[in-house]
């Protein structure tokens, strides 16, 4: 009898990153959404509110524009915690249980997907704002640069949802009680203004919000400065993944074996 070999972590973590791409594909319309509420919030604001708060709308779409691709991802973040509550609750994991492949590829394949749905999403913003006046100081590099560190902070944030989506009984407590978190996160930060304008203890809890320090660490970069805010930002973001990704595992592997 001949053996079947058994696929290596790598293949089967294509495998079902591919299976996630293939959702996107059929279904697009909530990144769509996500990208929409975006582009529109940040009219909305350069050109409302733009000449109190920065003095003309093209001045402020500077400071504006890297927070608003914070906030088109953050929302993001929480559909892969709810789709992986949604497969474990209708019994496709059930089947994946009993396949030779490695068990982790059906969590890590999800959540790479997304990591390409928020480059996405960013970069149809950053083409919207490039519509309107915005332009990085810190040319090319610096603009693609504060990109990438708006996708990290979206996937490390992910894995929070996804050890959330993990446990959770319904997929839609997942998406509804995480977004009270999510807008609390953006609208409790500095996107939208400088906290230094802010009463003091408003400005203590703007401080202690990790997404404060992505968008001035994105700020810094798309203005070609660098450092001890950026490798704050990036601490941060290594910090979530190497506490939650390790615990989203062991939380999967104990729902095996249930």
């Amino acid at each position: 009898m001949t053996d079947i070999k058994r696929p290596s972590p790598v293949s089967s973590t294509a495998t079902f990153l591919w299976r996630s791409m293939l959702k996107i594909k059929s279904s697009p319309g909530q990144m769509v959404f996500d990208s929409a509420v975006a582009i529109v919030s940040m009219l909305l604001f350069t050109f409302m509110f733009g000449g109190a708060i920065g003095g003309s709308p093209r001045e402020y779409v500077q400071f504006l524009l890297p927070g608003m691709l914070l906030m088109t991802v953050l929302p993001m973040t929480v559909y892969a915690g709810a789709a992986l509550s949604k497969d474990i609750s209708t019994g496709v994991y059930d089947r994946f249980r009993a396949l030779g492949f490695w068990q982790p590829s059906p969590v890590l394949g999800a959540l790479i997907c997304d990591v390409l749905k928020y480059a996405i999403a960013v970069a149809g913003v950053a083409l919207a704002g490039f519509a309107i006046g915005f332009r990085p100081e810190g040319g090319l590099a610096g603009f693609l640069l504060g990109m990438a560190l708006a996708v990290l902070y979206a996937f490390s944030l992910s894995w929070i949802f996804a050890a959330w989506g993990v446990t959770a009984k319904k997929p839609e407590s997942v998406t509804q009680n995480a977004m009270l978190f999510i807008y609390t996160s953006i609208f409790g930060s500095n996107i939208f203004t400088d906290a230094a304008t802010m009463p003091g203890w408003i400005q203590t809890m703007i401080t202690i919000n990790p997404t404060t320090h992505i968008a001035t660490a994105t700020r810094m970069l798309m203005r070609g400065e660098h450092g001890t805010g950026v490798f704050a930002a990036l601490l941060i973001c290594a910090g979530i993944i190497a506490i939650f990704a390790p615990f989203t595992f062991v939380l999967y592997g104990r729902r095996d074996r249930r």
